[in-house]
């Protein structure tokens, strides 16, 4: 059964996010990757251009003292997005120039034409 016949479905389970990700042209927006990926590098670029002494900046560049669990280390945010600027070619200085940084970032969206 195709996920989206039963739309009025508020099932969960129906829509998969697996499935969901092969239908973003069908419900007429970016894939769900490539919109969280703009979403995490928007709220970067963000952080980036505030002041140096500010809290949010403060966190964001901080390194928490003790030791880490054992274990495999979870993923961390700043790793995620380091590797979403290489993917695009961008580096953190360009988050100063916000039109420029909004342009590299943008995830085509079908739905606006």
């Amino acid at each position: 059964m195709d996920p989206f016949t039963n739309i009025s479905s508020h099932n969960a389970k129906a829509y998969p996010v697996s499935d969901a990700c092969q239908y973003p042209p069908i419900a007429g927006v970016g894939s769900i990757k490539s919109k969280a990926r703009e979403s995490g590098l928007r709220w970067f670029g963000h952080v980036h251009r505030r002041e140096q002494e500010g809290n949010l900046r403060q966190v964001m560049d901080m390194e928490v003292p003790g030791r880490r669990p054992r274990g495999r280390p979870r993923g961390r945010w700043r790793d995620l997005v380091n590797r979403d600027m290489r993917e695009l070619r961008v580096v953190p200085e360009d988050a100063n120039d916000r039109d420029f940084w909004r342009r590299r970032i943008r995830t085509a969206d079908p739905s606006l034409g």
